[in-house]
């Protein structure tokens, strides 16, 4: 006869037995771990297939580097809901220096292929957008030719005695006085320019401004202006001033300030073991399926 040693169960306890560790849940808690694991294994599964139909793009950024050679270019893979690749090449000119901004990814919209040319006194500027919608579609448009200002009313072979200093930089540090280069001012250029210029295409929220310093018309010397074009707005500040090198370091009412927002995320609380091995055992079986 066997003796009293065996364990007794009650159809009301539900016991747990985890890593060594034996205790009692309550059938209504376990009842809510197991929907909430379903409805995870569910999301989880749902967010797979998303990701194996995802629109794949190249992705880069250029800025006066290699950002974009083929060797710092990879395939990233497009997070719903945004549905094309998109390609933009933007080159501002001086009379002496040109810089070329390059930008490759993902985003959200309508194919489209958009090209415009704008220019005052001081800058020519370019914008080349494109966007596609099939896979690796992003590798279409060509690097920009480059244009000077022609604006001199006499002959630009001619200095006019004035010097400036001459910069184009995404930096603000390399157009600072002791790192640009002095240029001699020909033709009506008779004034120096400090000023910057910022371009926003579209969803850009990586906007940065670029850095100028030139010889200048004296028409030319109006502080500020904007210019809203289709899918970019281009503003441009700066100032004029008279005198051999006058426009040395970049002065505060041109310079600009760059504020990042950071965000801090929520404390989560742990789950139950039970929770984890449930999450784990529908991430596998998912896995597995697909």
């Amino acid at each position: 006869m066997e003796t009293g040693m065996r364990a007794s169960y009650t159809p009301h306890s539900i016991y747990s037995s985890f890593f060594g560790h034996r205790r009692k849940m309550d059938p209504r808690i376990c009842s809510q771990h197991t929907a909430w694991s379903a409805m995870t294994g569910i999301l989880i599964a749902v967010l797979l297939f998303q990701v194996a139909g995802s629109l794949r793009c190249y992705s880069c950024i250029e800025e006066g580097d290699s950002g974009c050679s083929p060797a710092n270019t990879p395939v990233v893979l497009c997070v719903p809901p945004m549905n094309i690749c998109t390609e933009y090449i933007q080159t501002i000119s001086t009379d002496s220096f040109t810089v070329t901004r390059r930008k490759k990814g993902c985003s959200l919209g309508l194919d489209k292929d958009y090209s415009t040319v704008t220019s005052n006194d001081v800058i020519y500027h370019t914008i080349h957008i494109r966007a596609c919608s099939t896979d690796y579609c992003n590798t279409q448009l060509p690097s920009s030719t480059v244009t000077r200002p022609t604006h001199n009313t006499t002959d630009p072979a001619i200095p006019n005695g004035m010097e400036c200093y001459s910069c184009l930089s995404f930096s603000e540090e390399r157009c600072s006085s002791q790192k640009t280069e002095k240029i001699k001012c020909a033709g009506d250029m008779t004034r120096c320019y400090e000023g910057n210029v910022i371009v926003s295409v579209d969803d850009d929220n990586a906007s940065k401004p670029i850095y100028i310093k030139t010889c200048a018309l004296n028409d030319s010397c109006t502080a500020s202006y904007s210019l809203l074009i289709k899918h970019a707005m281009i503003r441009q500040q700066g100032s004029c001033c008279s005198g051999r090198y006058c426009n040395g370091p970049l002065s505060s009412t041109v310079s600009t300030t760059t504020t990042k927002i950071t965000s801090k995320s929520n404390s989560q609380v742990p789950c139950s073991s039970l929770s984890r091995l449930s999450l784990m055992l529908g991430i596998l079986i998912v896995t597995v399926v697909l």
